[in-house]
């Protein structure tokens, strides 16, 4: 194998990893944040050991948004909108980063059209083409 091609999959393989990277940790956050939200709309008791664990986690995340806008209460239950900003605003980031990891390790065109030639020949080599009367045969 050409040193090009160890390169190129080098590459690949360190992109497909921050990707699967970038991925768990945003969905992590996002999982955090929407039962924070749950836990707040249901009134769960905060001295329960997991709701603080939830809020304990998510406080750092949702320390830019915390005064945003205001919590509406109807009882003890509350919509905290700001977690749903936070919710959103992780999900833009989240698309950001993957955008500029997609940009950074993207291969120059004609890399990746020699690859896809090279690919095209290699499915034509294994393609299993049908007869010419396949379709039209008679009983």
């Amino acid at each position: 194998m050409s040193t090009y091609k160890t390169f190129s999959l080098l590459v690949n393989w360190l992109r497909l990893k921050l990707v699967q990277l970038t991925w768990l940790a945003f969905g992590v956050a996002e999982g955090l944040l929407g039962l924070r939200f749950a836990l707040k709309l249901m009134d769960a008791n905060p001295d329960n050991v997991f709701a603080q664990l939830i809020y304990g986690a998510t406080r750092q995340l949702m320390a830019p948004f915390n005064d945003l806008t205001v919590t509406p209460r109807v009882g003890g239950m509350a919509v905290e909108v700001n977690a749903l900003i936070a919710m959103a605003v992780g999900a833009l980031a989240a698309a950001a980063l993957l955008h500029v990891v997609a940009f950074v390790f993207s291969q120059p065109a004609p890399a990746r059209r020699v690859e896809q030639q090279q690919h095209q020949k290699i499915m034509e080599r294994h393609i299993v083409r049908a007869p010419p009367n396949w379709f039209n045969k008679q009983p």
